[in-house]
């Protein structure tokens, strides 16, 4: 995990990503649930990187589900924050197209 956003940072997005999936298997192998929500959060902010948004939005709603079933409202708060600075740079974009 840590790797991945090591990569992240130096913008290296396909390796991030390669070490958030790895990360997500073995907490899925394992059952850890959080860390499964803190993999999908992670990948969420790999895939709006690279300008998937509706993949990015797709991960970021997985990271608020699992938080909230989990009942931990910092990872919930920070994913919703993600999700919510990413639909209004989309709403931003949208309306410069149609300008």
């Amino acid at each position: 995990m840590n790797l991945g956003s090591v990569y992240f940072s130096i913008r290296n997005y396909d390796k991030a990503m390669a070490c958030y999936r790895q990360y997500l298997s073995i907490c899925e192998q394992q059952e850890d649930k959080k860390g499964i929500g803190v993999a999908q959060g992670s990948m969420g902010m790999v895939y709006q990187a690279k300008g998937d948004h509706a993949q990015a939005l797709e991960h970021y709603s997985r990271a608020i589900d699992t938080a909230k079933d989990l009942r931990v409202p910092a990872d919930s708060c920070v994913f919703m924050l993600k999700k919510a600075n990413l639909l209004f740079t989309m709403n931003k974009l949208a309306r410069r197209e149609r300008e």
